[in-house]
């Protein structure tokens, strides 16, 4: 029975009082950001008519940001512990009016010091010292300059975030609280709903008529809203096509990853590299089909684990055993500060309650600890999820320490490799040290998984978002048909050795990170990455890895992590990636001949 939260140990429990004692003292800190943040009227117009004018209108702008930030996170951090919580949901509204607020009212600064030009930045920080800590900031300004827009059209497109992201929002309410599935009967009787949620546990259900049953409702219900689910992505996609119309980029794509300064080539690499190794994916296939003794491989057999077994029950207490000793490569301090986070100082929330937010996530600002939400369910897949995190958090921790706030924002193409780093270690830990055969089986399905669901999956999703927005690009229309039959040629190269069908053509509608604009290629970089540098890390030593989790955004994604070890404008991560890919692959085949 999942319980209310009260009746969980507070031991289990985030200490998130340790950001606001109560809702009342975050308003009376909103109420005081507004009049802090009025102040910035005064500076529209002067930021460049001097150093000390230009180095004061920063430290207010990134003192008003720390601190909305704090705010923000802890709204929604609070209501994430428990949904049904209206307190929580009013005051993250309230905090979603202020940022956007302060977002208008910080819209003139970018400009200004685009106009002021380069030169005479440069003089401002000869003559005016505090200035210096500001420099990559300056330089990375200046490298987008040309897409920077005038003042009054910065600050327009910030007050109209929220009508931009109504795609997004729309198909997330209709999915996440209009749509409904059929219930369905499980193996053991009970009759439960299908939701998006709970659609791939089923699917790993060892009852193969159940799979087949809740997949061909998953995606029948969903084909019939193929109309609104098309319009609404259409939309989104037309709305990123437009907005590099607007700053000047040449494609969605450049004005996706140019703002990270990653080069378009990291992209075309990891497709070009992924899809010459599509045969390990088809061993990977045949394993499955090998395992679970069927004559053609269908897609809803495609999330069985390539085990003959359910996961050992693994308990939270355990858990934090193997994750401190797969830590333990990255030395001491790491260890010790990850002991302190699952102790005393309560990072993780750790148990499912009544009303908690599904999933997983790393949280918390620059003036709190790095949080992290859990769902924790006894097995092996939430220990990966909580070392996972904590690898977020660890990141967040590090550079927090080390940079200004200015610079402790890291992107997605960076946090996704200390993630994955630490799940590396410890699938090298347990196949290193866990003796148990049957265990070890569900270790290097776990790896497998990971590899297919994140390297392979992800790169195929990038190849369809690609797609969808070169057809706006080119002028063409994406219609229901045209997507389907654009999936359904990906799903086919990807998975040639399946069985495949008519409905799955219609997976890319329950798919919501096609809404992200160019994200999700950076999971599959990340744990290209990330294998790369964990294998780095045993042989070398951490520093350099531990150097990377300390750079924030104080210079770029593709630079900091060359100088890790991971060189992501060649191939070589992807390739090293997919070794270890075969490596596992070739372990399970033997520990299953």
């Amino acid at each position: 029975m999942v319980k209310e939260r009260n009746e969980i140990e507070e031991r289990y429990k985030w200490d998130i009082k340790s950001m606001f004692s109560s809702i009342e003292e975050a308003e009376r800190e909103a109420e005081e950001l507004k009049e802090e943040a009025s102040k910035l009227e005064e500076y529209e117009g002067k930021v460049t008519s001097s150093a000390k004018n230009l180095a004061a209108v920063l430290e207010l702008k990134f003192d008003i940001s720390r601190r909305m930030m704090h705010l923000s996170r802890f709204a929604s951090m609070l209501k994430d512990q428990d949904t049904r919580n209206q307190d929580a949901q009013r005051l993250v509204a309230n905090m979603n009016a202020l940022s956007t607020d302060i977002s208008n009212k910080t819209g003139f600064i970018r400009p200004e010091i685009a106009e002021a030009g380069k030169q005479k930045i440069e003089q401002f920080i000869e003559e005016e010292e505090s200035l210096e800590r500001f420099e990559h900031y300056f330089e990375d300004l200046f490298r987008m300059e040309e897409h920077i827009l005038d003042a009054d059209k910065e600050s327009m497109l910030a007050g109209l975030g929220d009508v931009l992201d109504s795609p997004h929002e729309t198909y997330s309410t209709f999915t996440n609280a209009d749509l409904t599935f059929p219930k369905v009967e499980k193996p053991s009787g009970e009759e439960v709903e299908l939701t998006t949620s709970n659609f791939t546990k089923f699917q790993q259900n060892p009852d193969r008529d159940f799979r087949k049953e809740t997949y061909e409702k998953m995606y029948d219900t969903f084909g019939n809203y193929r109309n609104t689910i098309t319009t609404t992505l259409q939309k989104n996609i037309r709305k990123n096509v437009r907005m590099a119309e607007i700053r000047g980029f040449d494609s969605a794509r450049e004005s996706a990853m140019k703002p990270d300064n990653i080069p378009g080539e990291v992209y075309d690499n990891l497709v070009e590299t992924v899809r010459d190794n599509l045969d390990l994916l088809h061993r990977h296939a045949e394993l499955k089909k090998k395992v679970l003794g069927l004559e053609e491989l269908t897609p809803y057999d495609l999330y069985m684990p390539v085990t003959e077994t359910e996961s050992p029950e693994i308990s939270f207490e355990e858990a934090k055993d193997h994750v401190l000793e797969a830590l333990q490569p990255l030395g001491k301090d790491y260890v010790e500060k990850v002991r302190e986070a699952l102790g005393d100082e309560r990072w993780v929330d750790v148990y499912e309650n009544k009303g908690k937010r599904s999933g997983a996530y790393s949280g918390g600002s620059y003036d709190s600890r790095p949080f992290t939400l859990m769902n924790y369910q006894n097995d092996m897949s939430s220990m990966y999820t909580l070392i996972h995190e904590l690898g977020h958090s660890m990141h967040s921790h590090h550079t927090n320490s080390s940079q200004p706030y200015h610079y402790s924002d890291y992107t997605i193409f960076q946090a996704e490799v200390a993630s994955t780093t630490n799940e590396a270690l410890l699938t090298r830990h347990l196949l290193d040290t866990v003796e148990d055969e049957e265990f070890r089986k569900h270790v290097l399905s776990h790896a497998l998984e990971n590899f297919r669901s994140t390297l392979f999956r992800q790169t195929m999703f990038s190849e369809f978002e690609h797609w969808l927005h070169r057809e706006l690009e080119k002028g063409d229309a994406i219609t229901p048909d045209k997507a389907d039959q654009k999936y359904g040629e990906l799903k086919s190269r990807y998975y040639s050795n399946l069985e495949l069908d008519d409905r799955i053509k219609k997976e890319w509608m329950r798919i919501p990170h096609f809404y992200y604009n160019y994200y999700v290629y950076q999971y599959a970089t990340g744990i290209s990455a990330g294998n790369t540098l964990a294998e780095k890390i045993v042989d070398e030593g951490p520093e350099d890895y531990l150097n990377f989790l300390r750079t924030g955004s104080s210079e770029y994604s593709i630079e900091s992590l060359r100088k890790a070890g991971a060189d992501m404008s060649s191939p070589e991560p992807i390739e090293k990636a997919l070794g270890k890919y075969e490596e596992y692959l070739e372990r399970a085949e033997r520990l299953n001949s």
